[in-house]
Order: structure tokens, then C-alpha cells, then sequence
């Protein structure tokens, strides 16, 4: 019933909101105006890449894929990854509404980091220090963000073991063939909902160069972020957090057989928190380190393009607390591919995969490597498409280990209007992360987890909008757990099951106003559903006003979820955003302000942990150049 409720009470928010005014002949603000003018290229023409890993137009995948344009994430400028990716249907970003020095849980229908592969520019992220491997998305602030793709469903196929639910695809920025120098700086408030406002708490800056140098580009940035006005658990002290990035990117310039991209970046953070056991103020403080670098050549030749994508990942944290700790990891990644289109019905993907990672557990360094191979098929008929493959992945501890992916669909057109039918199964094998293996609380006789996945939909897109639908059931047998008797991670006895589905809907109701609805349900029969609800609804409506001014009205809805202990559940929540563009074209100065639950409604992520109130934002963007 709450559920229902506070539907209702967005549904109608949005509705009366929306006003008859003839749009204007010439606008220009690109947050709101490129999504209301691309909904069109959006579901009906718009290229993807993530699903085959060959560009196709968007008719023709067969899988639920999700395209955030540097338009999108405008609006988001000075906040983080997980804001904007928790607006999406399947996606569950827990700790971005917690203090900042909260390491992100990302889940994709109901599995968690270690199911969930991120890349970076092409390269997998993560870090075996980490429990399970991931990597903290909050470390990549974005402002350096151009593009994100998400792929929901198995992908273990073209991905790897650890793309067992969905894959994040996150692009940074390039620069531009002519000079280009850009700063953007953001100051607000940070704090929960029972502080008052006491003055400004956060700010953040950055500063990006790019040009060109002969035959080559190259763009040079600098971030930095600071907050103090929240505590990490409930109480008084408040923990700051620090993070500066600094980053450059080498890329060639000139169009010909030959395409490289080199990119090295660097990101410090320094994060005051408390203790948890027992939960209390206390002065600790963790010291991270973290350096990425990445290059990818291609080659062009005929019908088809040699990818290789080469990436390194050293990771350092250091914890001063009552019980100080040190974790170190490194990931090296390197995947070989070959890009084929024998004609326009048929093209293959074939390459082979190697990662090594390394972790200092407990003063002894543990490593593991894989090597995989793979080949995937793809057919494109009149109305028939097909996306198959198999990879055999051979693991240094478990040996050789084969996963499967079977995609058709269905396309079809009726005047301006789409008509989609699709469905995959598919395996995934995800193996124990070093940390679960050679810590204390590991068993290195642990087996991997294996899973099958089934799902279907639907798609519907015309020229105003689009309403996707889909089902899944996932298995996963053995399945990967922390045993409380043992206080070990085990593997579980019996088949764990994670079902539910999915619906997105937008429609662009004139060259004015867009609005888009994104509902989840997750459920499990065994499973760890833990902090994840059962029903979580996002909704917004973007408005251009004038060719200067926009706007966007977010509302989210978070439902009833277990707590951490598993048994008890935490209540249902909705939170209410406003974000305002404005927009000058002499100088080229970009204004923005957001609003963030603006009902300052108190409500539980993390039990005894602070969650954000009422807070405001002011960005300005000015490109000098």
C-alpha cells in the first residue's frame, strides 16, 4: 500500500506538471534539450556496442541495454556515479546516499560486485584487496564521465566469469580536435537530516586541457573533492572525505587502418570513518592509492577490426584505526579480440581473455590467473536476429570451465512504430575472490559458483517513446556465501534462485517536456536480498523552458528491504530531487543547481549509518577555449 501510494503520488506530480506551451524555434541547453531531440535516434536508430561488441543498431540486440549520453549526467555534475545509475530499471546502487568514504555495492537484478564486471575505457577495474574483488565507483568522479553503457543479464560469454548479471561499460572523456580548456567547480551542503545549515560543507573543482599534437590528441584533467559535514555512523563527529584525481589521455587523431588510445590515471582519497564494532564516533582514517593505465590499438582491415585492450590496476589502502591493516592488489588484464562481418546477416566475435590478480592477504601475497578463450556468432535477418557464443575459461585453481549464451529475437516494423520480442539463456562461472580463499574467514576449498540465466521481453518504440518489459530467473548452484556458524565463506548446500522483472517507459510528449518511469521487483528463493528491496521505482520528468533554462524532477522510491542482520526489514522510502540548467552561449558558462531530497525525509541504508538529508548544490561550467 505505501508502495502504491507514493506511485501514485508521482505519477500525479508529474502529470500536473506538465503544461501546453509552444516550444521555442532555436534552443540550445544541451541537459534536458539532447534527450528530448535524440528519444527518436534512442530507440529506433541508436548504435550499441556492449551487447555483440559490433556496433548494431539498437532494433536488432537482443539484450536490455542501457545508454547514459554526457547529456544525461550533466545534471548530475558534482555528485556521484551512483546517483544516476540508481535511476534505472535492475540497478541498485547501495551507499551512494551514506557519507562519501562508503565504499558503492553495485547490483543488477539482485547480484551483487563480484556478478557485476565494470570496465573502464575497455579494461576491467577491480581490486583483489576487496572482499569480492570490485571496485569503488567512487573513485571515477563524474565529471570525467562521456558515456556509460550497461548490459543487464549474463554476459560471460563475450565478458568473463565476473559479468555474471550485467556488465558497466564507463567511457571517460577525450577531447576535442581544436584547443579546448574547461573548469567546472561545485559548492553546497552534505549533511544528514537532522543538521542545520551551518554554511556550505562540500566543494569540489575541476580543470581539464586538450588539443592536439600532430598526428595525436590528448586531453590533461585535474579533480578534486572535499567534504565534511556528515559522520560516517549516527552521531556527532563529522568524517571528512578528500579525493583528488589527476589523469592524462593519448589518443590518435587522424582516421586510418590504425586507431590507439592510451590512457594512465591516478586517484587519492583519504576517508575519516567510525567504528563498527561497536558502532561509535571514533578518529579512524583509511588512505587510498589507486593508479590505472590502459592501452588499446585497433586495426582496420577489410570487414573487420583486430581489438586489444591491455590495462594494469595497482590498488593501496591503508586503515588507521585500533586495528590498523594494510591491503594491496594488483589486476593486470589483457583481451585480444577479432571483429568479423562476412555480410550484412552474419559477423563473429573471437579472442582470448588473460587476467592475473594479485592481493597481499594477511602479509602473504596470493595470486590467480585465467585464460579464456572465446568465439560468439551473430545473424541479422529481415526480422530475425541471433547473438550465440561460448567461452571456455581456464582458471589457475579450478581448471577449465565452459559458459554458453543463446540470445534470438524478434524485429519487427509497422509504420513509425518498433515491435520487439526477445529472450536469452546463459551460464556464468564466478570464482572465489582471493580474499574468500586465503583469509582468515576463506576455505581454499571452496568450489567456484556457477549460474544459468533465463529471461524474456519486449520492446515497443515509436517516434515519442519507447516501454520495455522483461522477465528473468537466475540459478546459481553452488552459490558463494558467509557461513555465521563458522564465520567462514562457504559454498551453499542447495540451489539459490533470483527472479523478478522490469518494465522502462518514456515518452516525449512535445519538444518540451520527456519523462521517464523505470520499475523493479527482485526476489529470491535462498538467496542474499540483504539491503535490496522487492520494489524500487524511479521517475522524472524534464522540461525545456526556454532556450536557456531547464529543468528535471526526479523522484525515487526505495520499498521495504532485510537489514543487514537478514531478519529484520527496513521501512520504504521516497526521496524527491530538482535539478535547474541554465545556460549562456557568450562566455560559454554553464549554471546548475540540484536539490536533493528535498521532503528532507530520514530513511535507512545501513543500519546506525547516516544517511543525507536536505541538500543543495550550485556547479558552474566554463569552457574558456
Amino acid at each position: 500500500m505505501y508502495f502504491l501510494k507514493n506511485a501514485s503520488c508521482a505519477i500525479f506530480l508529474f502529470g500536473s506538471m506538465i503544461v501546453a506551451q509552444n516550444a521555442p524555434q532555436n534552443t540550445s541547453n544541451q541537459d534536458t534539450l539532447d534527450l528530448i531531440q535524440n528519444a527518436k535516434q534512442q530507440f529506433l536508430d541508436e548504435v550499441v556496442l556492449i551487447d555483440s561488441r559490433i556496433e548494431r543498431k539498437r532494433e536488432a540486440s537482443g539484450k536490455p541495454v542501457i545508454t547514459i549520453t554526457a547529456a544525461t549526467l550533466a545534471p548530475f555534475q558534482g555528485q556521484s556515479l551512483g546517483a544516476v545509475l540508481s535511476q534505472y530499471a535492475g540497478i541498485d546502487i547501495l551507499g551512494h546516499q551514506t557519507y562519501l568514504g562508503q565504499p558503492l555495492t553495485y547490483t543488477i537484478r539482485g547480484g551483487r560486485n563480484d556478478k557485476v564486471l565494470v570496465l573502464i575505457d575497455g579494461v576491467r577495474v577491480s581490486d583483489p584487496s576487496f572482499i569480492d574483488s570490485s571496485f569503488d565507483l567512487n573513485l571515477i568522479p563524474i565529471e570525467n564521465i562521456e558515456r556509460v553503457e550497461i548490459l543487464k543479464g549474463a554476459s560471460s560469454t563475450l565478458y568473463g566469469s565476473a559479468a555474471a548479471a550485467g556488465v558497466i561499460s564507463i567511457q571517460t572523456k577525450k577531447g576535442m580536435d581544436t584547443p579546448q580548456l574547461t573548469w567546472l567547480g561545485a559548492t553546497g551542503t552534505l549533511t544528514d537530516a537532522d543538521r542545520t545549515f551551518k554554511g556550505l560543507t562540500t566543494y569540489s573543482n575541476r580543470l581539464s586541457y586538450a588539443n592536439d599534437w600532430g598526428t595525436a590528441g590528448y586531453q590533461l584533467h585535474y579533480s578534486q573533492q572535499y567534504t565534511d559535514g556528515i559522520s560516517a555512523v549516527i552521531g556527532s563527529e563529522k568524517d571528512p572525505f578528500s579525493r583528488h584525481n589527476i589523469g592524462l589521455r593519448l589518443y590518435k587523431l587522424q582516421q586510418s587502418d590504425w586507431d590507439w588510445d592510451f590512457n594512465i590515471a591516478k586517484t587519492k582519497t583519504t576517508s575519516h570513518y567510525d567504528s563498527a564494532y561497536p558502532i561509535e564516533d571514533a578518529p579512524f582514517r583509511l588512505l587510498s592509492d589507486q593508479l590505472r593505465i590502459s592501452f588499446a590499438p585497433r586495426y582496420r582491415y577489410g570487414n573487420g577490426q583486430i581489438n586489444l585492450n591491455v590495462g594494469y590496476q595497482k590498488s593501496d589502502r591503508d586503515f588507521e584505526s585500533n586495528f590498523p591493516s594494510v591491503f594491496s592488489g594488483s589486476n593486470y588484464f589483457v583481451d585480444l579480440f577479432d571483429t568479423h562481418r562476412f555480410n550484412k546477416k552474419w559477423a563473429i566475435v573471437s579472442g582470448w581473455n588473460f587476467q592475473k590478480s594479485i592481493s597481499e592477504i594477511e602479509s602473504i601475497q596470493q595470486s590467480t590467473i585465467q585464460n579464456d578463450v572465446y568465439i560468439n556468432g551473430i545473424y541479422e535477418g529481415k526480422n530475425l536476429h541471433l547473438n550465440a557464443g561460448i567461452r571456455h575459461n581456464i582458471h589457475s585453481d579450478y581448471g577449465g570451465q565452459w559458459t554458453y549464451n543463446f540470445n534470438p529475437s524478434l524485429h519487427f516494423k509497422k509504420a513509425l512504430t518498433n515491435y520487439k520480442l526477445f529472450m536469452s539463456l546463459s551460464s556464468a562461472f564466478i570464482a572465489p575472490s582471493l580474499y574468500q580463499l586465503y583469509s582468515t574467514f576463506g576455505d581454499e576449498n571452496l568450489q567456484p559458483a556457477k549460474t544459468q540465466t533465463a529471461e524474456a521481453g519486449f520492446l515497443l518504440g515509436t517516434q515519442v517513446g519507447a516501454f520495455e518489459g522483461v522477465i528473468f530467473k537466475r540459478k546459481e548452484r553452488p552459490s558463494l556465501i558467509f557461513d555465521n556458524n563458522t564465520y567462514k565463506y562457504a559454498n551453499s548446500s542447495d540451489a539459490v534462485f533470483y527472479s523478478g522483472f522490469e518494465f522502462r517507459y518514456q515518452h516525449l510528449f512535445n519538444q518540451k517536456y520527456r519523462t521517464t518511469l523505470n520499475y523493479t521487483f527482485t526476489d529470491t528463493e535462498g538467496g542474499d536480498l540483504r539491503r535490496i528491496p522487492k520494489h524500487s521505482l524511479a521517475a522524472n520528468l524534464g522540461i525545456q523552458w526556454s532556450n536557456k533554462w531547464s529543468s528535471m524532477l526526479g523522484y525515487q522510491f526505495v520499498g521495504v528491504r532485510f537489514a543487514s542482520d537478514g531478519l529484520s526489514e527496513l521501512d520504504a522510502y521516497g526521496i524527491l530531487n530538482l535539478n535547474i540548467g541554465y545556460k549562456l552561449q557568450k562566455p560559454k558558462i554553464e549554471f546548475g543547481f540540484a536539490l536533493t531530497n528535498a521532503l528532507n525525509k530520514k530513511f535507512v541504508v545501513f543500519q546506525n549509518y547516516t544517511t543525507q538529508g536536505r541538500n543543495f548544490l550550485f556547479t558552474v561550467r566554463w569552457d574558456f577555449l
